[in-house]
């Protein structure tokens, strides 16, 4: 997929565009293959900024602004204390290892929770494992759109000022996991190693930011991804809830990503999750030759009603 490159003088984004990518629908449509990129354009980062496609807006009203503004000038410990639910800050969930331990002759635990970071908190290692996600679940995809794959672009967009990140990592297993592999293999994207030689696996991500979406403020959801061992298995659906979530807490009234039209299944499970075609989705454009333009993607939003209980 394509992604959105745009120098940011401030919070406000105009017209930009994420695209989110599954590499597979999940059988039961649970979102375990989904990744979606940010994208002026689609998915990842391009060779081409789709914004010249797209005409110049008057910037909001200064009364406008104070919402996004004022969220995204939060230091990082304010914005979990006050906007990540409590529900999210607390998750942990056990799920069962890729194969059995033999020496148990059973079927053994990984443990997995939340880290919640910032595009100027998250430590080099754990962006690369990031990335390394990306590439590994939607680079393909990014290479087949009308976009194209720019790694160099992705991991700029990956650092723009006011984006934030929910880690899925992988806790200290109870022994058992380790001594019979990991479903996140070593040397495999997902793994990230700390100064002092602490190697820690991100089994997935979901990074967002506070912005503007046709003048109108948002959540939008620039990526979520993760590994092939922790597809299908509720992770994708779980995480977008504590997307949602926080958008409300914000008191954001709507919460956007961007898909691929060739991704059915993703289409699919976000239109079980309430997502929707947005009305500014680019449409099919008449050239003056008579040719029809269309897009390899569109913009899927959700109006954000309540949080969950937590």
């Amino acid at each position: 997929m394509a992604t959105r490159v745009t120098k940011r003088k401030s919070s406000r984004r105009r017209g930009s565009r994420r695209v989110l990518n599954a590499n597979k629908a999940a059988a039961n449509g649970d979102d375990d293959n989904l990744e979606f990129s940010a994208a002026v354009n689609p998915e990842d980062t391009n060779n081409r900024d789709h914004k010249s496609s797209i005409p110049d807006v008057p910037a909001p009203k200064q009364t406008q602004d104070k919402l996004v503004e004022r969220i995204n000038a939060l230091p990082l410990t304010e914005f979990i204390e006050h906007y990540i639910p409590q529900r999210a800050r607390d998750f942990t969930i056990s799920l069962p290892c890729a194969a059995s331990n033999a020496e148990t002759g059973g079927m053994d635990a990984e443990t997995y929770s939340l880290d919640i970071q910032s595009s100027s908190s998250i430590s080099k290692p754990d962006l690369e494992a990031c990335f390394s996600l990306i590439r590994l679940t939607s680079s393909d995809a990014y290479k087949r759109s009308s976009m194209g794959w720019s790694p160099a672009k992705k991991k700029r967009e990956m650092k723009l000022l006011d984006m934030r990140y929910l880690l899925l990592v992988r806790g200290d297993a109870n022994g058992q996991c380790a001594s019979a592999g990991s479903s996140l293999d070593a040397n495999k994207p997902g793994q990230s190693e700390d100064g002092n030689n602490n190697k820690r696996e991100i089994g997935g991500f979901l990074s967002f930011m506070v912005t503007y979406e046709d003048d109108i403020e948002v959540l939008y959801c620039y990526e979520i991804h993760l590994a092939p061992a922790l597809q299908n298995r509720g992770l994708g659906k779980l995480m977008l809830g504590f997307f949602e979530d926080t958008g409300c807490s914000i008191g954001l009234k709507k919460g956007m990503l961007t898909v691929y039209k060739a991704n059915e299944a993703a289409i699919r499970f976000y239109q079980r999750l309430g997502y929707e075609e947005d009305e500014y989705s680019p449409r099919p454009m008449k050239l003056r030759n008579g040719n029809v333009r269309d897009f390899d993607y569109m913009i899927l939003s959700k109006e954000l009603k309540e949080t969950r209980d937590v």
